[in-house]
């Protein structure tokens, strides 16, 4: 039996996950903890689920992995700092963290104690996005430029532009890998759009405020390819994954992955407040 904590009772992202869990047999939900009483009691009640309201410090012994699923970032590296050292396995949602320093104290943490972890954007596991990544590999020696688009909360509550902007820099990093060098990022009034320059091509990046089609291309000296990315059971898969992550052991991403995603999301939001490009080696 695979034994679950899940911290953070607010999202949709915690509901997504409960209802993934209960198709497994051999995955019981042990613990939750919420941003309140009151939301964590509401998912009791809804997925008829008879677990005790711990804290992550109350986990330590009774889980063998914990699902952070609180909406804020700036909250991550406080919820997981009681449960480093305990042999628990860890999944973290998008934003990893919210601060490069966050960022940095919790990949330390992660190599130190050999914590085995997965989680970010849902998004990046669509197969379409998988699609892209090969057809990059394929003409990889001829790149010229990349393109993708999403949605974006440009002033979520939930420390701006860094909770919804993970999940496009996310599926960047996916197809193209973390070596990015430098951001520069403008934005108008319902959109933004950032230019992220790899060593001798750049990506752009495409939000915008309204839920629209999600696409994404590689274009080549000899070829191109463009495509519409469907989330296609993306939060299952995701699940599966970390289910992996416990049996195994072994974490899917490096952890310059997410270190490196925090990164680009301050770029873009330094950039978008120096109006300048930002250098990736400077944060």
């Amino acid at each position: 039996m695979i034994r679950l904590g899940i911290i953070g009772t607010d999202s949709t992202h915690a509901e997504a996950i409960l209802k993934s869990a209960i198709k497994y047999d051999q995955v019981s939900i042990e613990a939750i903890y919420g941003e309140s009483e009151a939301s964590a009691e509401r998912l009791l009640k809804n997925y008829n689920l008879s677990c005790p309201i711990l804290s992550p410090q109350d986990m330590i012994g009774k889980v063998d992995g914990v699902m952070i699923t609180l909406r804020d970032g700036t909250t991550h590296l406080k919820a997981v700092r009681p449960l480093f050292g305990h042999d628990i396995a860890l999944w973290i949602d998008k934003p990893f963290t919210v601060s490069v320093p966050d960022a940095s104290e919790l990949v330390n943490a992660i190599n130190q104690y050999n914590i085995p972890y997965s989680g970010g954007s849902c998004v990046k596991m669509a197969s379409g996005i998988q699609k892209l990544k090969q057809e990059y590999e394929r003409i990889k020696t001829q790149c010229l430029s990349g393109y993708m688009s999403f949605q974006i909360k440009l002033d979520s509550p939930y420390s701006g532009i860094h909770f919804y902007s993970h999940h496009l820099i996310e599926c960047v990093l996916e197809v193209f890998g973390c070596g990015v060098q430098s951001v520069l990022a403008k934005r108008s009034a319902n959109s933004l759009a950032a230019i992220v320059q790899y060593h001798d091509f750049h990506v752009i990046l495409n939000f915008g405020v309204e839920r629209n089609p999600i696409y994404g291309g590689v274009f080549g000296t000899e070829s191109s390819f463009m495509t519409e990315i469907n989330l296609d059971n993306t939060h299952e898969r995701q699940f599966e994954e970390f289910l992996d992550v416990i049996k195994t052991g072994r974490s899917p991403y490096s952890t310059d992955f997410f270190l490196t995603a925090v990164k680009v999301s301050n770029a873009i939001e330094q950039s978008l407040q120096t109006k300048k490009e930002i250098q990736i080696s400077t944060l």
